[in-house]
């Protein structure tokens, strides 16, 4: 494929006052959030201004709220500490959310909320980008006996707004809100399961229209992964009546609880990739399903490696849309699960293995625990990070970058993105418009409680800048 450079980074000097940003020193990342009870489960969402909407679940107040705060592309927050209040829940538990950026550059989230006389149920919020409530107060999107679960939201190109859930009757729901948080279907859209469950894994805009993925339980025993795309005009089932089935029983079952993420491919497609047992080892496929339905790869995907000897899990994947390959990375072991390492690999789009049968190793198999991996696209580079170690010690963060023939592209080929003595847990990782990448976990000090930080990554492999980092010709959009 023709080779390509990395991005050439400017500095716009910044003329306002001194503010919290991107830090340059690993051991004094960015706080985002802080304060007593635990800041957790964030989330990051890029905005077309090169900053990012950063949500999260607050229990400074004993209740698990949700909370939501504005970064520009230095890593200034643009509202007050601790960001905003998006909804008092007095939740003594979480469960997964949604987060998303709508087309006119408002945050949208969906989440659980209590509803007085309908039980729990899913809600979205729409939040502007000074920080005000778009709407008077959350719109409910489910309704009736079924409690919603496990919230997801999608923006689509066209303004709207779609959000799915898990019903605890064995369902899935999927609503659109127009702008104004008024439904755009004649009714919900309703994905019930021959037998069995449904449990919604993930939800991702695919131009004006929608891809959802979830795990199929047809039995406890049986746990496949099915997708659809929904028309965002009125909800119809695109990819026939039929959903795509991922993987089936035959390949063996997806872990419960594992809700795996997919990714857009840019042209109405998606690539999605996912954690699954055959026997006793632990196993990781890849499939890109595009726009009208069809896959790339045959049965039940595409392997990621051919070794017979460890353990692979909780992969994360993008698609290089330059030339259609697949990069992803995993967390591996050995057979008795007591070595840990990181291993990435490069499908091209003929389905070959461009970093060898077996993937490439990051971190080889040693003792230290490692995981929480992550893999985003940064200026033509393939950038992975992890978390090393375990709770309650010191788990340092670290990242590496890789060319698409799989060379280092970083001397030293590992930076440190975290040192500080604490541990780390919810690491999520986003692409800036500017050309970098952010990352932001739940940090802690040998407790469940912590602060929410956050930290930048060059795509030279350098972290922090004095004001404001864009890629070539980047104009900031001020929506």
């Amino acid at each position: 494929m023709p080779a390509r450079t990395v991005a050439v980074l400017l500095l716009v000097a910044w003329a306002g006052p001194a503010a919290a940003q991107w830090s340059a020193d690993p051991a004094n990342n960015l706080r985002v959030a802080g304060g007593p009870g635990e800041q957790t489960q964030p989330k990051l969402a890029a905005r077309a201004d090169g900053g990012f909407y950063v949500s999260w679940f607050d229990n400074r107040d004993g209740g698990y709220d949700v909370r939501l705060q504005r970064l520009d592309a230095a890593g200034v927050a643009q509202w007050p500490a601790g960001g905003v209040l998006v909804a008092a829940r007095g939740f003594s538990s979480t469960q997964d959310y949604g987060l998303d950026v709508d087309a006119g550059g408002h945050a949208v989230l969906a989440f659980r909320l209590a509803l007085a006389g309908q039980g729990t149920q899913a809600v979205v919020a729409r939040i502007a980008p000074d920080g005000t409530p778009a709407w008077p107060a959350p719109v409910p999107v489910s309704s009736g006996p079924a409690e919603a679960l496990s919230p997801r939201v999608a923006a689509t190109a066209d303004g709207g707004i779609v959000a799915a859930w898990s019903r605890s009757d064995g369902g899935i729901g999927v609503v659109r809100l127009d702008a104004a948080g008024q439904p755009t279907w004649p009714q919900p859209v309703l994905l019930q399961p021959p037998a069995g469950v449904f449990l919604l894994a993930d939800l991702r805009a695919a131009g004006d229209d929608v891809i959802l993925a979830w795990q199929a339980q047809a039995s406890f025993n049986n746990r496949q992964y099915w997708a659809q795309k929904l028309a965002g005009a009125d909800g119809a089932a695109l990819w026939g009546a039929t959903p795509k089935v991922l993987m089936d029983a035959s390949a063996g079952a997806m872990p419960l609880g594992y809700f795996p993420v997919h990714r857009h491919d840019g042209a109405g497609g998606a690539v999605f990739a996912w954690q699954f047992a055959t026997g006793v080892r632990g196993e990781i496929a890849v499939q890109h399903l595009l726009a009208d339905g069809s896959a790339r790869f045959s049965g039940n995907g595409l392997r990621a490696s051919l070794d017979t000897s460890r353990n692979r899990y909780a992969p994360a994947a993008f698609l290089d849309e330059a030339d259609g390959a697949i990069v992803l990375a995993w967390r591996e072991t050995n057979a008795a699960q007591s070595l840990y390492g990181v291993r990435g690999q490069r499908i091209d789009a003929a389905g070959q293995r461009v970093w060898g049968p077996e993937g490439l190793a990051l971190q080889p198999l040693t003792g230290e625990d490692r995981g929480q991996v992550q893999a985003v696209p940064v200026a033509g580079l393939a950038v992975i990070a992890w978390a090393e170690g375990g709770f309650p010690s010191a788990m340092p963060i670290r990242a590496a970058a890789l060319a698409d023939a799989g060379a280092a592209a970083w001397t030293p080929a590992i930076v440190d993105l975290k040192t500080g003595a604490s541990d780390g847990a919810r690491l999520v990782g986003a692409v800036s418009t500017a050309g970098f990448a952010a990352f932001a976990w739940l940090d802690a000090a040998g407790s469940f409680e912590g602060d929410l930080l956050a930290q930048n990554l060059n795509p030279d492999g350098s972290l922090g800048r004095a004001d404001r980092l864009f890629a070539d010709g980047f104009e900031p959009d001020p929506t």
